[in-house]
This record gives C-alpha cells, structure tokens and sequence, in this order.
C-alpha cells in the first residue's frame, strides 16, 4: 500500500469512528476494518488507531494484548500518541505486566516527539512509584 492510500484509508476510518463531524453515522467496526487496512501495511497512524479500537473496545472486542501489539508497531515509528498510550498500558498493567519504569520510558519518548502533556504523567508515575 502506498502512503496517500494508507492516510485515505485512516480518513475513512476517522468518517466512521468521528460521526459528528461528517454527517456518517458512526459505525466502529468499519472504523477498525478502514483502520486495520492501513495498519496492516505499516501506517503507524493506522496502527496507532487500530490499536485504540482495541484498547477502548470500540470497534473490536477489547484486548489489552492487541492493543499493545498495534501500540508498539505505531511508537516504534515514532508516533508520540502511541508512545503516550503504551506508557498508560506499562503504568496499568494493561496488556502487559505493571512496570513503572517503562512507562516513564514511554512517556519521555512521547514527550521528546512533541507530546507536552507526557511531562505531568512522568511525574505522576512518579508519585505512584517507590521502587524507580
């Protein structure tokens, strides 16, 4: 797939997924299906979207494990919404064993990549956390 096919197919996602502002009735399962085209051939801003229709349970049936599988593919690419969200499933234990550490690892990444608010959720893990 190429890359203005890729971003076509997160678009049409987003018209399912974000009704309002297209006048589509929402539909989540074509979102994920829209979604899961672009993922599957590398798009991290489809695997990042692929992975919150499993994180959130919105499109496909919620699955931690899926959602970091797609999460990580994303943040490996540098995409800093995955970083964040990976960070959260570290921070949980969501999908993944409970680990302080790399969630903050995660966070600065996001944060390095222009996430501002991954900052206050360094910090917040580290209220959280007496073992860092």
């Amino acid at each position: 797939m190429n890359e203005p096919r890729a971003r076509c197919c997160v678009r049409m996602g987003h018209r399912y997924f974000f009704f309002k502002e297209n006048r589509t009735e929402k539909d989540s399962r074509k979102a994920a299906e829209w979604y899961a085209k672009a993922a599957e051939e590398g798009d991290k801003n489809g695997q990042f979207w692929y992975g919150c229709c499993f994180y959130l349970g919105d499109g496909k049936e919620q699955d931690y494990g899926q959602a970091v599988f797609w999460l990580e593919k994303a943040a490996e690419q540098g995409h800093s919404g995955a970083q964040k969200l990976l960070g959260d499933c570290y921070f949980h234990g969501h999908g993944v064993t409970q680990d302080y550490r790399e969630a903050v690892e995660w966070y600065r990444l996001a944060e390095k990549n222009g996430l501002g608010s991954a900052k206050k959720l360094i910090k917040e893990v580290e209220k959280h956390s007496t073992t860092m």
